[in-house]
């Protein structure tokens, strides 16, 4: 859902059911070691880079 860039963090939050987004950041940076913002960014640019 980040990749698309169609929805915002707290749109995708709801949808996969976190009760909170500030949780679903932290484990999104757990996982991925960037927040869901700076994924969504950095797709946005390499989108714009192809």
């Amino acid at each position: 859902m980040l990749q698309e860039g169609e929805l915002r963090t707290n749109e995708i939050c709801d949808r996969v059911e976190f009760q909170s987004p500030s949780y679903f950041a932290k484990v999104f940076q757990k996982q991925f070691g960037v927040t869901p913002t700076e994924f969504a960014q950095q797709n946005k640019q390499r989108m714009a880079d192809s």
